[in-house]
C-alpha cells in the first residue's frame, strides 16, 4: 500500500495494493477482520552537578498549545491517520528526547558526528579499563542527563493517552522521559538508566545512590585531575548520547574506582541494553504482543536503524497494520525501499506532536474526537 496527497487539501489517503482490505476500515470492523493476540557524600553539592546552560536553552518545554494548528498540513495528516485508529501503539527514539537537551547517535550534530563510538556490551563486561572509563564519564555526565525536563513530545504523548487516543508506548529510550511527563503504560525497551544492576545476583540500586558511591571514593581523583569546577559546569558539548561526557583528552581513567556491589561484591553495569547486547525473551514478547494487538502504529524520531525497533515496524506492516513516522532524516524503512507503505512526516516530534494534541482538542476533546 501507499499513501498518496489528495489533490484538493494535500492531505493523505491510503491506496490498498497488497490485500483485499484497505487499513482505514473503521477500526471496529478492522478488529473484527483478524484475531487479536491478544551513604553521605564528602561534597553533597557535587551529587547532581548543575545541567549545562546550553542544555536549558536548547531544549523547548512545553508550556502551553498552539493557539491555531489547522494550517499546519502535517499536523492534519496526522490527525487523520489519528482519527483512523481505535489501538495506537507508539514507539519512540532518541529524536524524541533531543528536545530535551540529551543528545542522539546519528543526528546531523549527534554523537556520530562529533567520533562518538559507544560502548559496546562484551567491552564492558570483559575489559575493566572500559568499565573505568565508562563510569568516569558517566559521572560526569549524570547531572544533565538527571535534570533533563520532558519536552513537547512527551507532554503530548502522555495527554493523547489519558484522553484515549494512544494505548502504550514502547520506547527505544533510557531516560524515563515518558514517565516523567505523566505515560503510564509505557515499555522501556533498552532499560532504564535510573537503575544500576549487579551482573551477580541482580541485586538493584538507584543510580543517583550509585552517584554518591562514584564520588565518595574518587574524590581525589577528581581533585587530581582538576576537575571540580568541569563536574559543576560541564561543557555542553562534551554530553554523548550514552548518557556521559566525553573526558578522554583530560584524564587518566587506570586510576578511577568502580563500586562493586555491596551486597556480593559482583560487577554492577547500569541497567541499560548496551550495543550488542539483546533484549530480553520477556521483554520481547510482552512488546511483540502489543503490536500484534495494534490498529496503528506511530514511530517518533527513530531512524529506526537498531533491529529491535526495526522488526516491531516490519512486524506491523507483516499484518498489514497502519504506521506513521515522524523523524527528521531518512529512516531505515525508505533506505530498504518501503517508504511507500508508510505515512512519512519529516519534522520535529516536539512540533508535530503539540500540533496534533491541539487539533484533536479543537474537536471535541477525548476519545470522542477521533470519531468524527
Amino acid at each position: 500500500m501507499a499513501f498518496l496527497h489528495h489533490p484538493a487539501h494535500s492531505r493523505w489517503r491510503t491506496v490498498a495494493t497488497c490485500f483485499h482490505r484497505s487499513p482505514l476500515l473503521p477500526a471496529r470492523r478492522r478488529r473484527e477482520s483478524r484475531s487479536m493476540m491478544s551513604t553521605v557524600p564528602a561534597r553533597p553539592e557535587l551529587l547532581v552537578p548543575a545541567a549545562p546552560a546550553a542544555m536549558a536553552d536548547d531544549a523547548e518545554m512545553a508550556e502551553g498549545l498552539p493557539e491555531d494548528v489547522s494550517g499546519d498540513d502535517q499536523v492534519e495528516q496526522l490527525y487523520d491517520f489519528l482519527r483512523e485508529t481505535q489501538r495506537l501503539q507508539v514507539i519512540t527514539g532518541a529524536g524524541c528526547s533531543t528536545e530535551s537537551g540529551i543528545p542522539d547517535y546519528r543526528g546531523p550534530t549527534g554523537s556520530y558526528s562529533r567520533g562518538h563510538r559507544p560502548i559496546q556490551h562484551d567491552e564492558y563486561i570483559f575489559n575493566p579499563w572500559s568499565r573505568q572509563r565508562y563510569w568516569a564519564r558517566s559521572m560526569f555526565g549524570y547531572g544533565a542527563f538527571a535534570l533533563a525536563k520532558p519536552n513537547d513530545a512527551h507532554i503530548a504523548l502522555a495527554r493523547l493517552e489519558a484522553a484515549g487516543a494512544v494505548e502504550g508506548i514502547v520506547t527505544q529510550n533510557v531516560d524515563r522521559l515518558h514517565q516523567k511527563a505523566g505515560s503510564r503504560n509505557v515499555l522501556d525497551l533498552h532499560g532504564r538508566s535510573d537503575r544500576v544492576v549487579c551482573m551477580n545476583c541482580g541485586h538493584q540500586l538507584s543510580r543517583k545512590a550509585f552517584q554518591t558511591q562514584l564520588l565518595l571514593l574518587n574524590e581525589r581523583w577528581i581533585g587530581r585531575h582538576g576537575l571540580g569546577e568541569e563536574l559543576q559546569n560541564l561543557d555542553a558539548h562534551r554530553l554523548r548520547a550514552d548518557g556521559d561526557a566525553n573526558l578522554d583528552d583530560i584524564v587518566d581513567y587506570g586510576s578511577f574506582t568502580v563500586p562493586t556491589c555491596q551486597r556480593c561484591g559482583g560487577m554492577l553495569k547500569p541497567a541499560v541494553i548496551f550495543f550488542g547486547d539483546v533484549v530480553s525473551p520477556a521483554i520481547k514478547r510482552q512488546v511483540n504482543k502489543q503490536v500484534e494487538n495494534a490498529e496503528g502504529l506511530l514511530v517518533v524520531g527513530s531512524s529506526l536503524e537498531v533491529f529491535s525497533a526495526y522488526r516491531l515496524v516490519k512486524l506491523a506492516l507483516d499484518r498489514e497494520v497502519p504506521v506513521a513516522i515522524v523523524n527528521k532524516g531518512v529512516t531505515r524503512l525508505e533506505r530498504e525501499g518501503l517508504g511507500d507503505m508508510v505515512l512519512k512526516l519529516d519534522a520535529r516530534a516536539g512540533h508535530i506532536l503539540k500540533g496534533l494534541e491541539r487539533r484533536a482538542l479543537q474537536r471535541g476533546g477525548e476519545r470522542k474526537l477521533l470519531s468524527g
